[in-house]
């Protein structure tokens, strides 16, 4: 096991212009942001969470934001 081990470098010089996302994540210039609707509420969100959001999303819920019908086969 490494000691003292960071994830990753720090920037140099630190980059202090970032904004914070709905999410809680800073979001630095070039990247990007996601508007996300649940149907409560509203949010800006980074890219990982956005990605997040989606991957926890059940076929149905997915195939609904895509204006997709799900339907389960039935003999």
């Amino acid at each position: 096991m490494l000691r003292n081990a960071m994830p990753e470098p720090p920037i140099d010089p630190p980059d202090e212009r970032y904004l914070t996302a709905g999410c809680g994540h800073e979001v630095y210039e070039g990247e990007r942001l996601v508007e996300w609707h649940d149907g409560k509420r509203f949010a800006y969100l980074c890219e990982e969470c956005f990605r997040d959001k989606l991957a926890a999303l059940t076929t149905e819920e997915l195939a609904r934001q895509f204006g997709c019908d799900c339907r389960t086969v039935l003999f």
